[in-house]
């Protein structure tokens, strides 16, 4: 959290025109648009009671630069349609100076072009998804490591540590999904190996099943999961039901 405040804070010192508004008055209004009321609510709601509460200790501090900080949240319910809209009314009604914290891939990716068109501040999208990385963006400040580093790691664990050698995934099918699984083979490769099944759900639902047959069919040692927070559980608890 304080990675982003110092982000905001240097970035409103040098605001220039180009940008979407720069701070005026005594207030910087930073949006976010993300996920209160649909599938990844837990994500977007602990992300905006989090980011609010640091903002009004930094508030109670002085400030950024003299200025208090402001967050303005609209709800997109993890619709990637309406995070755009979403994003659109912050600038166009609030005059907002950054958007932080979306939730989703394709929530993010979807806005990428409002903020590259307005040369808008676009700090911490909670994604690790090259699509924020490559090409670089000089929108986009990332925080949290890439996809493809954390699925690094936590294959290199699982071969080196446990001795997995068939691997399979599920995975959302989506951009976010799709990513994972691209990371998977990526790490993978690095040690020979390959995918031995993979079994996918689509977006907002919590339909498992075809994949979990799909993927205990492959006899994996390990299971790479792509997916959101109650796909996710109901694919663990549905797996341990099978053995």
């Amino acid at each position: 959290m304080k990675k982003i405040i110092f982000l905001i804070g240097m970035l409103a010192i040098g605001a220039t025109a180009g940008q979407a508004a720069e701070p005026a008055g005594d207030v910087i209004k930073i949006g976010m648009v993300n996920d209160q009321s649909g599938p990844n609510k837990g994500a977007g709601k602990s992300m905006r009671v989090g980011v609010d509460a640091y903002f009004k200790a930094v508030n109670a501090k002085g400030g950024v630069n003299g200025k208090k900080i402001e967050l303005i949240s609209v709800n997109d319910q993890y619709v990637p349609d309406k995070t755009v809209d979403g994003l659109l009314k912050l600038i166009e009604e609030q005059k907002i100076f950054a958007v932080v914290g979306t939730i989703g891939t394709s929530n993010g990716v979807s806005i990428l072009p409002i903020v590259k068109e307005y040369k808008l501040p676009f700090v911490a999208p909670r994604s690790g998804a090259v699509n924020f990385r490559n090409p670089v963006i000089r929108e986009v400040f990332n925080i949290r490591a890439s996809h493809q580093e954390e699925v690094d790691k936590l294959v290199d664990m699982l071969v080196r540590d446990g001795g997995a050698k068939r691997f399979a995934i599920f995975y959302q099918n989506d951009t976010f999904g799709l990513d994972v699984m691209t990371c998977t083979e990526n790490a993978l490769k690095r040690h020979g190996l390959s995918l031995t099944a993979k079994g996918s759900f689509e977006r907002t639902t919590k339909a498992v099943t075809t994949a979990l047959a799909s993927i205990i069919a492959g006899k994996p040692d390990a299971i790479i999961l792509g997916a959101i927070y109650a796909p996710g559980a109901e694919f663990a608890k549905a797996a341990r039901q099978e053995g």
